[in-house]
């Protein structure tokens, strides 16, 4: 851990009780992405405002966090972040919207956020769930399986099984997207739970052993999302399913009825067989972020 990590810590109940004020439950406000980032990402820093922390992407991006819930200080800090000369990531557009006539600042669309409904996720029911449904359901009448809640015990065996994912999918990874940080998560799951309020992990075991892991965290009082998955693909089919189920069960739907499902960062395209699709088919209703730069 270094000091800009316990900053963020320190900050994350604040921003998870003003995130909704400012509608802003988006995919990069996700403590397990920040946290793992600020602790393993070089030239990761964070910077206090009045009424926000803002996360810097060492010198490629920022996002803008609330610790307010007024939107003229939100909005000041927001505007202030810009005099980085960097791109703001993922702001709330009834910031971004009043300025995209500005001469001053550029507004761009981001690839959107899939929202489901935690309820819906809980039972998968109806007609577009039932692929997903059927599938579990076979994994329910399977004895050998087993779902639980990860702790301080399992981190170790998390962080192996991580490490399979990887191995297992080097050979069509054009990059080990967050390999160093995903694994910190699974080695640190204690650590992070202390510091993160609300974080949990689902895993799955097969005879003992696990083959399926995820990570969940809020991402505001009515959002949360379900960060990473990490699985043996020589294991059971669709185990990574399961204990996807088995987190939105473990959320209350009335105290977060929403599960941000994060960005697919690619266009939604009818008919095409992608992770895009397969978001949009999940998908209750979809969130446009947007990007700010400074000209």
């Amino acid at each position: 851990m270094n000091r800009h990590a316990e900053i963020y810590a320190e900050a994350f109940p604040e921003i998870i009780r003003c995130s909704d004020a400012q509608d802003c439950p988006f995919f990069f406000n996700n403590g397990l992405f920040l946290l793992s980032r600020l602790v393993k990402a070089p030239g990761w820093y964070t910077e206090r405002l009045e009424g926000a922390l803002v996360v810097h992407a060492a010198s490629d991006w920022a996002v803008v966090l609330p610790m307010t819930r007024d939107r003229d200080t939100f909005r000041t800090a927001v505007l202030e972040a810009l005099l980085s000369e960097k791109p703001l990531l993922r702001v709330p557009g009834w910031i971004a919207l009043p300025e995209a006539g500005s001469s001053r600042i550029e507004v761009r669309y981001l690839w959107p956020d899939y929202i489901c409904r935690t309820v819906d996720m809980q039972t998968m029911a109806g007609r577009r769930l039932k692929g997903i449904r059927q599938r579990l359901n076979r994994l329910d009448r399977d004895a050998r399986l087993e779902v639980i809640r990860l702790s301080a015990k399992h981190q170790q065996e998390a962080g192996e099984l991580a490490r399979l994912w990887y191995r297992q999918r080097q050979p069509v990874l054009k990059t080990m997207y967050l390999f160093e940080e995903n694994i910190w998560l699974f080695e640190n799951w204690s650590l992070v739970t202390s510091l993160l309020p609300g974080a949990f992990g689902i895993g799955v075991l097969l005879d003992g052993r696990l083959v399926a892991a995820n990570l969940s965290c809020p991402l505001s009082e009515t959002y949360w999302a379900c960060h990473t998955e990490r699985y043996d693909g020589e294991g059971p089919l669709y185990s990574n399913q399961l204990a996807f189920r088995e987190a939105c069960r473990s959320v209350d739907p009335i105290e977060r009825p929403y599960v941000n499902d994060g960005p697919a960062e690619a266009p939604y395209r009818p008919g095409v067989d992608d992770l895009a699709a397969f978001k949009h088919r999940l998908a209750a209703f979809v969130l446009q972020p947007f990007r700010l730069l400074q000209r």
